[in-house]
């Protein structure tokens, strides 16, 4: 497998900055005629965790740099096939973008967008949530965050529910879901919690990844956070 050259990692200006942490954008950079790639993703520095900060930030660069190889890997052999068997190239793509919702001394969530194009009408793009202890650098589930008797699934899927009726018809493939699982995405923010779905789980492309808000005051009674 050929490695892929690219630019240097850049830091950029600082996006999040607390007390006791703050966070920059990195990127990694190339276009040429086989791919064109700009993957972002986000350091970390003044925890005082050392050890879950290099894990953290270890963790963000190794998911950036294998999503961006796989991509590569698939453009190299379809520049080659293109080649061999004579019909149009046309360039892939591999770009990631993250956005911070919430920090704080105890947790961090955030999300990161992976775009992939890999030949057709479009791209598509996979949003992965980090919901992350910031004392042992693991990710959160989502029952995790509720006490162990409480009945989190019904009352998110009640909501959920609600927001689907009230949009316009046709937006969803079905105007109801049956059932939150425990490995359903989610983030957090300081507000509530966000559930979404990933592109054609439950409705077409163009409404791309559909998200929910869920306020902490319908969730207060089984929190734990």
């Amino acid at each position: 497998m050929k490695k892929l050259s690219v630019l240097v990692i850049v830091m950029l200006l600082s996006v999040f900055t607390m007390a006791f942490t703050s966070s920059a954008t990195c990127t990694i950079a190339k276009n040429d005629e086989i791919i064109e790639v700009n993957m972002q993703f986000p350091i970390f520095y003044g925890m005082k965790n050392i050890p879950t900060q290099k894990y953290i930030n270890t963790m963000f660069f190794n998911h950036a740099s294998e999503f961006m190889q796989s991509i590569y890997d698939m453009a190299e052999q379809g520049f080659e096939d293109s080649k061999k068997y004579d019909f149009p190239f046309m360039q892939y793509a591999a770009w990631s973008q993250y956005d911070l919702h919430f920090l704080n001394e105890r947790f961090m969530s955030l999300t990161m967008n992976y775009y992939q194009f890999t030949g057709g009408a479009h791209g598509l793009t996979v949003k992965t949530a980090y919901n992350i202890d910031l004392s042992t650098g693991k990710n959160l589930e989502l029952r995790s965050i509720f006490s162990d008797d409480y009945d989190y699934s019904s009352v998110i899927l009640k909501e959920i529910n609600l927001q689907m009726k009230k949009a316009e018809e046709g937006t969803f493939f079905s105007d109801s879901i049956e059932r939150i699982e425990n490995e359903q995405n989610f983030y957090l923010t300081e507000e509530g919690i966000v559930m979404f779905f990933q592109q054609y789980e439950i409705g077409p492309y163009c409404i791309g990844i559909p998200e929910f808000f869920i306020s902490f005051d319908l969730l207060r009674q089984g929190l734990k956070i």
